[in-house]
């Protein structure tokens, strides 16, 4: 199917109103099939989306699986943990994934969730690290993705399931995120990551002694994504050292810009290897403007200045907005209007370097991207122009900002000590060996070809480089 045809008039109304016509005319004699139609949304307010992914729980029919990278015991938190209970009860295959580091949910909840078949897990765990009190190589990597999928129901973006990522009804309205919603669409890439991360763990997705790849592929039948896509989609993750797809696809949409870059990015910090990048564009006409957070809620950002950490981009040309009344925190690249991306990927050098991430890149799309412009235009009108800065940072300033670059820069030093796990060339991963969590025979014959096992994990996964959604 040639991707410039026009399918606006092939929509859900439409099949209804000739399902309905169909069906008159022959009697019921024969049957017409519904059709899968994609829809998506973005959602800014936290009250919205929490409002509608407590609805898809609550509607849910067979599964609910989601990851995220912090889940507190606050009551917007629990309310979620709740209607995830609720969802087992009815028998759904319910799972739930939060990073060690941010994992504060409620213990009573969490027994209760259990208890009626709920699937938990606290991914790395940091507690032998402090009982060795030697921080390892995997004590800075966290599981930073952020996605929910339900039944025929997507979400990936930036928010956790914190009361600071509510509204004022449902929350605290603290933070300002951007999450990508879509039915029909993206299902099956988000099933595998997480049924990928289960098998990193060496956990089953459910409770019927069928392999985690067996679940996918029931699921692929039940909740299959629609074949009336008309724009490509990828996504793309990072599980540092080995997998960098994320930056990877960045860099690669950068360096393809003709017209135009936008970036809102709340954590940036400079690296020169992206920095010369953006440079490069700059310098061949492209107009490159980024839109970051005034006020930042990690310690290693919060006293660093924007004149000062976008100095060089700001000097060869580059317009840099600050948001000045809450904290920013959605994380999107668009490119020529007519490229972008949404996810948990920030532009630090954690996420460049350290943690694992996951997003989800949009090509080609005039809605898509009429959707995200507008997103950008209404963040835009809110924020502040910074100018060109001749003052010259305080020594408390500059001694806290050199501590934190220190800082930085040790834990990803410490990260890329990789140790080999085998023989061979390209055979080159994290000594996992010292971690009881970690399925290394699952690992090992995910990222080595040549390893010789009987895991049939080797033949199902795909790469993610192979992993997209075109017409």
């Amino acid at each position: 199917m040639s991707q410039d045809i026009n399918l606006d008039f092939l929509n859900s109304d439409f099949h209804k109103s000739a399902k309905n016509i169909f069906q008159k005319f022959y009697k019921n004699e024969y049957k017409m099939e519904d059709v899968l139609f994609p829809k998506s949304e973005m959602v800014l307010e936290g009250d919205e989306f929490f409002k509608k992914i407590w609805y898809e729980i609550d509607q849910a029919k067979t599964y609910v699986w989601m990851l995220t990278y912090a889940f507190n015991n606050s009551e917007t938190a629990n309310t979620t943990f709740l209607k995830m209970i609720e969802a087992c009860k009815r028998g759904c295959n319910v799972v739930l994934f939060v990073d060690d580091l941010q994992n504060h949910v409620n213990k009573q909840l969490l027994s209760e969730f259990e208890k009626y078949g709920g699937l938990f897990k606290s991914l790395n765990p940091t507690y032998r690290h402090m009982y060795k009190n030697i921080p390892s190589q995997e004590f800075f990597r966290r599981h930073h993705e952020k996605i929910l999928v339900i039944d025929n129901y997507a979400c990936i973006g930036s928010a956790n399931i914190e009361d600071c990522y509510g509204g004022y009804k449902y929350g605290t309205h603290e933070f300002y995120d951007i999450n990508y919603m879509s039915k029909n669409m993206n299902l099956s890439r988000f099933r595998n990551h997480i049924s990928q991360t289960a098998d990193l763990y060496g956990l089953q997705l459910n409770k019927y002694n069928q392999s985690n790849i067996e679940t996918c592929q029931i699921l692929e039948k039940l909740y299959p994504d629609s074949d009336y896509v008309d724009f490509q989609t990828l996504v793309r993750k990072n599980h540092q050292p080995n997998v960098k797809d994320c930056q990877n696809e960045v860099i690669k949409q950068i360096n393809s810009a003709q017209d135009n870059i936008v970036m809102i990015q709340p954590y940036y910090y400079p690296m020169k290897e992206f920095d010369d990048i953006l440079i490069k564009a700059l310098k061949r006409g492209v107009k490159v403007e980024l839109i970051t957070s005034q006020n930042r809620d990690q310690p290693a950002y919060a006293k660093l200045s924007n004149k000062n950490l976008m100095k060089n981009l700001i000097e060869h040309g580059c317009k840099v907005y600050e948001i000045t009344d809450r904290l920013l925190h959605m994380k999107t690249y668009m490119v020529d209007n007519k490229h972008f991306t949404v996810g948990s990927f920030n532009n630090d050098r954690w996420s460049w370097r350290v943690n694992n991430e996951m997003n989800l890149f949009i090509f080609n799309s005039e809605k898509e991207s009429q959707k995200m412009q507008q997103i950008i235009d209404h963040v835009k009108a809110e924020s502040v122009e910074l100018e060109k800065s001749k003052k010259i940072p305080g020594i408390v300033r500059q001694f806290k900002s050199k501590f934190w670059e220190l800082f930085l820069y040790l834990s990803e030093t410490i990260m890329s000590k990789n140790k080999r796990l085998g023989d061979g060339p390209k055979y080159n991963l994290y000594d996992y060996r010292s971690f009881p969590d970690i399925n290394i025979d699952y690992w090992q014959s995910f990222r080595n070809p040549d390893f010789k096992t009987n895991n049939p994990f080797r033949k199902y996964y795909k790469p993610f480089d192979e992993d997209s959604n075109s017409i």
